[in-house]
């Protein structure tokens, strides 16, 4: 698996607008056919340029959306799926640092999905060092403005 994940790095470099992988999964979404056209003989030229293989098998053409990984992607682009948003909304309220934890882990994941995020979530971060945990009007805050 390393071996792949190193090459479908290296041959998929600079498509970020149009490509989101995964391991061993390929994701290529776009506006319209045309423009997926174009995007898949892009990244099929980059895969056949570092000798990669590929499973047909696992392919699936023109879909008009897919949802992966807590997200969906269609032709408008990325979006969290709001089905895993509503588990971040019904998430409760950290009691331990480790509670904290793991709601910042969910958290990091939709970063680029919440603006200024690192701002707002400043005060939860800092329950995650060695400080004493103390939740107080910052961090309850912090807590609903992220969910």
């Amino acid at each position: 698996m390393q071996g792949f994940l190193a090459a479908a790095r290296r041959a998929l470099s600079g498509t970020d607008e149009f490509v989101a992988a995964y391991e061993d999964d390929i994701l290529v979404y776009s506006k319209n056919e045309e423009e997926h056209r174009e995007h898949l003989k892009i990244v099929f030229r980059k895969i056949q340029e570092v000798n990669m293989m590929l499973k047909l098998k696992k392919f699936k053409f023109f879909q008009s959306e897919v949802k992966f990984l807590g997200i969906i992607i269609n032709k408008d682009g990325i979006r969290p799926n709001p089905e895993k948003a509503k588990a971040i909304n019904d998430f409760p309220r950290p009691l331990k640092t480790r509670d904290v934890q793991s709601s910042m882990g969910i958290v990091n994941y939709y970063r680029s999905h919440i603006p200024h995020c690192a701002e707002i979530a400043h005060p939860l971060h800092r329950l995650t060092s060695d400080v004493k945990f103390e939740w107080g009007e910052k961090e309850e805050m912090a807590f609903i403005k992220l969910k």
